[in-house]
């Protein structure tokens, strides 16, 4: 989990000019695996289980306040989160999972809390909940799951008080995960 804040403040007689930057890369890879050739062989469960839960939030903002000429504000925010989550039984490994004893419990693939990407959130710096409901499965179970998330926040004023003067506030904010 990363909490990232970054603020600039300027205030000029004539021109103010503030700017902050917000910027989290990350990148992770997260594997298990039964592999080279093994013979695995178990009465009850196996569990070949592999996570990544990424999250980023960020909080950026400038005020940039002028007097006669121009008062200029600008916050940019970059995230980038990217890696591989892998689970997996390479070939020529055998496993034998009799499920004897009691299930495994194990993420199912669905979010626990539906979440609606078409509707905007007010302002926070907690990620999305991103848990999934569980199932109970036995014998063998080869699971890989990846939640990814991030909260950015970034809010830029740029005012100047003369009769002709220019306020400006300029706001990009990028975001990829893969």
């Amino acid at each position: 989990n990363i909490l990232t804040i970054s603020i600039g403040i300027a205030d000029g007689n004539k021109v103010g000019l503030a700017g902050s930057t917000a910027n989290n890369l990350m990148g992770m890879d997260v594997g298990a695996q039964i592999r080279g050739g093994s013979d695995v062989i178990a009465g009850g469960n196996v569990l070949v289980d592999a996570s990544n839960d990424d999250t980023a939030a960020v909080i950026a903002g400038a005020l940039g306040a002028g007097g006669s000429v121009a008062g200029i504000g600008i916050s940019i925010v970059t995230n980038d989160i990217s890696g591989d989550t892998t689970a997996l039984i390479s070939e020529n490994s055998i496993v034998d999972a009799r499920g004897a004893f009691a299930g495994i419990t194990v993420d199912s693939g669905k979010l626990a809390n539906g979440y609606n990407v078409n509707r905007p959130d007010a302002p926070t710096v907690t990620p999305p909940d991103l848990a999934e409901t569980q199932i109970t499965v036995q014998g063998l179970a080869v699971v890989a799951t990846s939640h990814q998330s991030m909260a950015a926040n970034a809010v830029t004023l740029g005012i100047s008080t003369g009769a002709a003067s220019l306020g400006l506030a300029l706001v990009p904010v990028i975001n990829t995960m893969g």
